[in-house]
């Protein structure tokens, strides 16, 4: 299937405890075949060497974002071109990391949507989740 300008694709934006992963979720249910793709997933596949959103040394830290971003980029792709709704849930900074995703998502029907539900709510939520996925290991939480 070729890329379709009216292809819908979405990306979920906002700062953590937004509540990106639960309206992404709440988009992808509107829809009669979609598809979340979270970008805090992808990062965790890396399981030696990751260096996340923030992390050291910021050279490894930009090119890691850079690869998170290609990769979300691939996987929308794959699924439009299958038919679904691709929504990406992601923090999204400045201009240039939206040209990024635009560079990469040429010939879709791109939507942003940013998310602001003030920084009391955000810093409530973000405190309330747990930041490290090697509890599912058995691992000791950080």
């Amino acid at each position: 299937m070729a890329r379709d300008d009216t292809q819908p694709l979405w990306i979920i934006n906002g700062i953590p405890g937004a509540g990106k992963s639960t309206v992404a979720r709440a988009l992808c249910a509107a829809f009669p075949r979609s598809a979340h793709i979270e970008g805090d997933r992808l990062q965790e596949l890396i399981i030696s060497g990751s260096v996340p959103p923030g992390g050291s040394p910021p050279q490894e830290e930009a090119r890691q974002i850079h690869l998170n971003v290609r990769n979300q980029c691939l996987l929308a792709s794959s699924f439009a071109e299958a038919g679904f709704t691709p929504v990406i849930d992601y923090i999204v900074t400045g201009r240039t990391r939206l040209e990024e995703y635009r560079s990469h998502l040429v010939g879709y029907a791109l939507s942003l949507v940013t998310l602001d539900p003030g920084i009391e709510v955000a810093l409530e939520r973000d405190g309330a989740r747990r930041k490290d996925h090697r509890h599912a290991l058995g691992a000791p939480a950080r």
